[in-house]
């Protein structure tokens, strides 16, 4: 066939590959969204600070990358609960001794943190009563 161009299969398939990351060594990537009710700051690292209330924007690494959380509530708040939600199933995360949550991507590809920040000596669902 002189005179036309044609692209071999395997080729087409290595390009593809190397554009969407599959295969040649690359890691599975993981995607956190962090969401925050109430008044706070949660940064995260990799991946920077957000102030809430609202949803950030989603911070993607490789899967094996740990993601380091810590709150830093407003003036009057203190954080109450940090929920990881992987696929629907929902689990209370613990805190550790320096007020952070570590997450990964073992548990899936994508996951919600939530943190609740409360009000201290306010109503347990997060409202100011000032």
């Amino acid at each position: 066939m002189r005179g036309t161009s044609a692209v071999h299969p395997i080729t087409l398939l290595a390009v593809l590959a190397g554009l969407l990351g599959v295969g040649c060594g690359s890691n599975p990537k993981f995607a956190l969204t962090i969401s925050i009710q109430g008044d706070g700051t949660v940064d995260a690292a990799p991946g920077g600070s957000c102030t809430g209330p609202k949803t950030c924007p989603a911070i993607t690494v490789d899967a094996t990358t740990k993601i380091v959380l810590s709150g830093a509530p407003a003036v009057g708040w203190v954080a109450k609960t940090w929920v990881l939600d992987v696929d629907g199933a929902n689990v209370t995360l613990p805190v550790d001794a320096n007020g952070t949550v570590t997450v990964d991507g073992s548990k899936g590809s994508a996951a919600t943190v939530t943190v609740t920040f409360v009000t201290l000596g306010g109503p347990t669902d997060g409202g100011k009563t000032d």
